[in-house]
């Protein structure tokens, strides 16, 4: 498994290779994950996309053709392979898509307002467009020459097939959670008792425009003005924003009593950091799996969300809104904090779909069908 980011799992992509590596080394394959810094070296610019985008490509296919004879299977990132290797090795190669920017042609994401925002758009659009179509015909023709490609939801699918993809060669394989990371959450939610705040509204997940950052300021005032009691907690914030008080500014110096900002946190630190709260908020626009909303569930957080990919599948129908519709997450919001019914029934919802994603319960689709290929006697 070749991650294009360091194995780091604070860092949403490594995050994904290292609990997929985990998953196959439990159901008893033999699993080399390396990273990109293992291959390109500590000093170069990898943490760079455009970078990753130019360079990563030919050090990525020099490393498979040196090394892939001691492989069944090879997966990796669906943009950075580019080149029809089949001819040249015996392994299956697998392209795991981690966010699809495909979608990105049909969602449109919402800008920050105010002139800098427009200034950008009139002097960096161009060249933001040609970059993005580049990553997206570099992605399909990753994901042409590969074998199968890898995805984490139903969406993923769905557009690829509709841009020419067989559904053959598609696997859907959804992230999850340990069984003993939810077992976690749930022991600090028995643990919680008495200090369980009603009103307190979670986020978790870094604060940007495709993450709803454009819609937060009218949540977080519209919600307050209706009961100056309900807060607000953010976690992990920090990346498109530098720093907390820039996103207490923004959101409002008038309710910066309202909201607490944690900008990082340890994984194992979240169910303490949650235990406070009781709705989780989701307004993102594309996501390949929202861990952040998984998390929440397992805490026992009802979340509220956008209808979008990566997210549809894990939230209950009753709490899902179009996307960019950030009143009706306002309305939904308001009424899981004061209609204790819709709040206990939304709870249970949402335990039965994490149950669904823990990964000891599931079928491994991939292996399963990475190991049919090899015992049918085709090249694997």
């Amino acid at each position: 498994m070749c991650c294009h980011l360091p194995l780091k799992p604070h860092l949403g992509g490594a995050k994904v290779y290292l609990e997929a590596a985990e998953v196959y080394r439990k159901l008893g394959h033999e699993v080399l994950l390396v990273g990109i810094d293992d291959l390109v070296g500590e000093n170069a610019p990898y943490m760079d996309e455009a970078w990753r985008v130019d360079y990563y490509p030919e050090i990525l296919k020099d490393y498979i053709l040196k090394n892939h004879a001691a492989f069944d299977v090879i997966e990796f990132e669906s943009i950075y392979l580019p080149f029809d290797l089949k001819n040249k090795i015996q392994a299956s190669l697998v392209a795991r898509s981690v966010l699809l920017d495909l979608h990105l042609t049909q969602i449109k994401i919402p800008r920050f307002k105010g002139l800098r925002s427009l200034l950008g758009l009139l002097l960096k659009s161009r060249e933001r467009n040609k970059k993005l179509t580049k990553k997206i015909r570099q992605s399909m023709e990753t994901i042409h020459f590969a074998d199968y490609v890898n995805v984490p939801n139903p969406s993923d699918q769905q557009i690829l097939v509709q841009a020419g993809v067989s559904k053959d060669k598609i696997v859907i394989q959804p992230y999850g959670i340990f069984q003993n990371k939810y077992n976690a959450f749930k022991l600090k939610i028995l643990d919680q008792g008495s200090q369980k705040i009603t009103k307190k509204i979670a986020f978790v997940g870094t604060f940007d425009n495709r993450k709803g950052a454009v819609e937060f300021p009218m949540i977080v005032a519209e919600l307050i003005r209706k009961n100056p009691g309900i807060e607000f907690k953010f976690l992990g914030v920090l990346g498109m924003f530098p720093s907390s008080d820039s996103i207490h500014k923004y959101l409002g110096v008038e309710f910066q009593k309202n909201i607490t900002i944690i900008p990082h946190f340890l994984p194992d630190d979240l169910p303490e950091l949650l235990k406070d709260c009781t709705v989780g908020v989701f307004p993102s626009y594309l996501e390949s799996f929202g861990f952040g909303v998984l998390e929440m569930m397992a805490m026992g957080l009802p979340v509220v969300a956008y209808d979008s990919p990566g997210v549809n599948m894990l939230v209950p129908k009753e709490l899902l809104v179009k996307a960019g519709d950030f009143k009706s997450i306002i309305s939904l919001l308001f009424r899981l904090t004061e209609d204790e019914n819709f709040l206990n029934k939304s709870i249970k919802d949402c335990n039965v779909r994490v149950e669904q994603y823990i990964y000891e319960n599931q079928i491994n689709r991939a292996t399963e069908i990475y190991c049919l290929r090899k015992s049918s006697g085709k090249k694997a």
